[in-house]
């Protein structure tokens, strides 16, 4: 437990530390360059309608109506829905947070003959959110199966690229991402298990309410 908690530490630390050094080193000129590069091969390729609709695979409001349909289809057993509505949460918090505290401008605004945008995007480049939000969100879709986690890497990988593809961020940006995201499911995970705890105790008090209020029971 402490040796996965150094790991989620030092993880979270190196996603914080990469993006002070992106935005003081002044590398966005020299990436910028491999965005173009990688556009220029997947124009080429045709692939661009491909990445359009992979880049969906992180789209918030997509998390959010699976976490309320995966809610639905378990919600005698609410843990998996619960940790993942958290995750969300707390993944959102702090991509948002870090965003605006390093404000590193986004590749097709500031390179526009270089970077062609594929869609609009309001908030700074790093980390990216898409990323953030499915590195760890299919973790705990995953919930520890070996064979879902290799399946759904080749997905996070394919949806990092969309994201450098559609000129919306650097690939930097998609690494800084998924080492934010990944420490952040633990915390999800103890705030979900609060959650099902009040949410258990509550359902209990509740019970003994309206047996109280039965006939003959005053």
């Amino acid at each position: 437990m402490r040796a996965k908690s150094a790991v989620a530490s030092l993880s979270f630390a190196a996603s914080l530390a990469l993006g002070v050094a992106l935005r003081l080193g002044g590398f966005d000129g020299v990436e910028a360059q491999y965005v173009s590069s990688f556009q220029a091969l997947v124009n080429g390729a045709h692939l661009m309608p491909f990445f359009q609709a992979v880049t969906y695979l992180g789209d918030a409001y997509v998390w959010l109506l699976l976490a309320v349909l995966l809610l639905l289809a378990e919600r005698r057993r609410p843990g998996r829905p619960l940790k993942l509505m958290a995750f969300l949460v707390v993944t959102t918090l702090a991509t948002v947070t870090v965003k605006y505290a390093l404000m590193r401008v986004r590749p097709f605004e500031a390179y526009p003959s270089l970077v062609t945008a594929f869609g609009q995007e309001d908030m700074p480049s790093y980390p990216s959110g898409h990323v953030a939000r499915a590195a760890g969100g299919f973790t705990v879709l995953a919930d520890g199966s070996r064979l879902l986690e290799a399946a759904f890497s080749v997905l996070i990988v394919l949806l990092a690229l969309s994201r450098v593809a559609l000129g919306a961020h650097y690939f930097t940006d998609t690494l800084g991402a998924s080492l934010l995201s990944y420490p952040l499911v633990p915390i999800a995970g103890r705030i979900s298990d609060r959650l099902g705890a009040a949410l258990s105790s509550s359902k209990v008090d509740v019970s003994g309410w309206i047996h109280r209020l039965q006939p003959g029971r005053s």
